[in-house]
């Protein structure tokens, strides 16, 4: 009885240690994943995308006469979307409350960066509407 219970705690040992590489492998894959999508987020396309939408918003966005004078992006608001592509946050005119949330994804032929989807914040539809 007492062999067979060593050999059972080896086991189990065993696959204890091998699920817990395959957690850190796993971890290590989203952590790069992460790392892409924020250099994307962060490129000269992606900041293209994003003012031209801001524009959509506002015409004259960015601009001394525009509601929207400035944006942020919210890198810690990037989360990967299992359908293909990122969501990321912007933060306009430094304030968090006032967040315009896109969905960025590849088009496949093209393999150009577009937006996917976004949505405004209450705060930042009221500061629009104004």
């Amino acid at each position: 009885m007492n062999r067979f219970l060593k050999i059972s705690l080896l086991i189990v040992g065993v696959i204890v240690i091998m699920l817990g590489m395959e957690v850190k492998h796993r971890m290590d894959i989203y952590d790069q994943i992460k790392q892409e999508e924020i250099k994307i987020a962060q490129s000269k396309e992606a900041i293209v995308i994003y003012e031209q939408e801001l524009k959509w918003l506002d015409p004259n966005a960015l601009t001394n006469e525009g509601t929207i004078k400035s944006y942020s992006i919210d890198l810690d608001s990037i989360t990967l979307n299992p359908m293909g592509g990122f969501s990321v946050a912007l933060h306009i005119n430094k304030n968090p409350k006032y967040k315009y949330r896109m969905s960025l994804m590849w088009n496949t032929p093209m393999r150009d960066l577009c937006v996917g989807g976004s949505s405004l914040s209450p705060e930042l539809q009221e500061l629009l509407d104004r």
